[in-house]
C-alpha cells in the first residue's frame, strides 16, 4: 500500500485539498503543477456540462477530476468508480 500524502491546489480562487499516493504519476503531476491533473480536460469539460446534473466519473483513481466535479459542476449526483 502506498502512502498517501495531501496537496491542496488552487483553481478559480478556490482551494481544494486532495489526498494521493506518493510517487504516483499523476500525484507527481500535480506537485509539478500546483495544478489539477488534466486541467485543460477539466476546463472544456466545466464549459459544456450544465450545473445540476449527474456526473459518473470512471476511472476515479485518487479523485482529482470527482473533486473538480463536486466543487464546480455542482452535480445532483456524483458517482465516482475505481475498478
Amino acid at each position: 500500500m502506498s502512502e498517501e500524502v495531501t496537496q491542496t491546489v488552487q483553481f478559480q480562487g478556490r482551494s481544494i485539498p486532495l489526498t494521493l499516493f506518493a510517487g504516483d504519476f499523476i500525484t507527481r503531476e500535480i506537485e509539478r503543477t500546483g495544478q489539477l491533473y488534466e486541467m485543460p480536460v477539466l476546463e472544456l469539460i466545466s464549459r459544456l456540462a450544465p450545473p445540476g446534473g449527474v456526473v459518473v466519473d470512471v476511472g476515479a483513481h485518487v479523485g482529482n477530476h470527482s473533486c473538480f466535479f463536486a466543487e464546480f459542476l455542482q452535480p445532483q449526483r456524483l458517482i465516482c468508480f475505481e475498478p
